[in-house]
């Protein structure tokens, strides 16, 4: 097959990473949008997810 990653996008959440992740052998990156006032949560957010999600 072709390869295939996924970029997941989502505003005002972080958990579109992981739930793609975990339903598929693809690589998933986790990319929330860019917001001055969420910044400094989404970083940390993403950082503590269990290994192999997101």
């Amino acid at each position: 097959g072709q390869p295939t990653v996924f970029i997941a996008v989502a505003g005002r959440s972080n958990g579109l990473g992981p739930v793609t992740s975990g339903n598929t052998l693809a690589p998933v990156t986790n990319c929330p949008p860019f917001s001055s006032y969420w910044s400094s949560e989404d970083i940390w957010s993403s950082l503590r997810l269990p290994s192999g999600l997101g």
